[in-house]
């Protein structure tokens, strides 16, 4: 639906800011669900917050495809998304949805943590007075 058009028409800033809303409210989910704690407590509970991440999972990695290719598929491959449910599509076939009980490859990291050996400070000059500062020095 919307992400399909977004990114068709090339409103790449939008797609991204509509993804970044979906991924900020899974990230709110789990945090209240709190499955870990799920797992103690209510086992069929916990079932049914981890299978509503990984279909919303899924939906988050077929709408990047066109942003970040190689990152989406690899996010896929975790998920066991088959390669013909990787499209827009395919995001509201019911054969598509990711099956309860479906076993998921091993996690590994999207996007490894860079570690600074110092902290980042902003420049009061901001962006306009570096790309100046560039210029006047560039001979």
């Amino acid at each position: 639906g919307k992400m399909a058009s977004l990114v068709a028409c090339q409103s790449l800033n939008k797609a991204c800011r509509e993804m970044e809303i979906v991924v900020r409210m899974a990230n709110k989910y789990i945090d209240e669900q709190a499955p870990w704690a799920l797992k103690k407590t209510d086992v069929s509970r916990m079932k049914t917050v981890l299978w509503t991440l990984m279909e919303t999972l899924r939906h988050v990695a077929v709408c990047c495809l066109p942003l970040m290719p190689a990152s989406a598929d690899c996010m896929l491959d975790q998920l066991a998304v088959k390669p013909e449910h990787r499209t827009f599509s395919s995001l509201r076939l019911a054969e598509a949805v990711v099956a309860a009980g479906t076993p998921v490859n091993k996690p590994t990291g999207l996007f490894p943590r860079i570690e600074l050996d110092a902290p980042l400070v902003a420049d009061e000059r901001g962006a306009e007075g570096e790309a100046a500062a560039a210029r006047a020095a560039d001979p």
